[in-house]
């Protein structure tokens, strides 16, 4: 179960898209609290929430990163 989880997950942020990564998991992760309100299925809930927390850390982690980036360039 925990490798169909890590493969779902990784399936889901798979993808392009364009401005700052921090605000693209912050996307994601206001996606999934939909579904994890919505659905009836435990082990789908539990996933949802399970990732949301992931991509909470990725999305701070990021927006560090960004802020150092944008101090580093207009000083």
């Amino acid at each position: 179960i925990k490798n169909i989880r890590e493969r779902l997950f990784s399936a889901f942020v798979t993808g392009g898209w364009s401005g700052d990564a921090s605000s693209h998991w912050e996307q994601l992760a206001a996606y999934l609290e939909g579904i994890g309100r919505q659905t009836k299925l435990n082990g789908v809930r539990r996933w949802a929430l399970d990732s949301i927390r992931i991509l909470r850390r990725m999305a701070e982690s990021d927006q560090r990163r960004e802020v150092e980036e944008r101090v580093r360039k207009y000083g």
